[in-house]
């Protein structure tokens, strides 16, 4: 919001409201998913062309509805500035999916040195 003008015999202000979108490229993710991993019974997903399998009920459903969404038929159909926000915004839910995924693995450790007796 930015004050265009000031009127202090009317007591009046011009304002400008508007919002200022930063679109940021969004990397191409293309992936197949069969309709039995769509209902989260296991199977397989073919992600820029390897293929995956998928337990049933993976930890990695959330991450596959999202990439779903961003290769979707319908976002072609909706305007361009709210198909960049759907598809940032099922990049965003990705990441926090993976974090998650990251921190219950919890942190690695290299294992200790083994020492033989001689």
């Amino acid at each position: 919001m930015t004050v265009q003008g000031i009127d202090e015999a009317s007591r009046t202000a011009t304002l400008e409201i508007g919002q200022d979108i930063r679109l940021r490229s969004v990397p191409e993710v293309v992936a197949s998913v069969s309709e039995a991993v769509k209902v989260g019974a296991g199977g397989w997903v073919l992600i820029n062309g390897k293929l995956k399998r998928v337990p049933p009920r993976s930890p990695l459903m959330p991450i596959l509805e999202q990439l779903m969404r961003l290769d979707s038929h319908e976002l072609e159909t909706i305007d361009q500035s709210l198909r960049h926000l759907v598809k940032r915004e099922a990049l965003e839910s990705i990441t926090r999916e993976i974090d998650l995924l990251r921190d219950e693995a919890g942190p690695f450790h290299t294992p200790a040195t083994l020492v033989r007796n001689r």
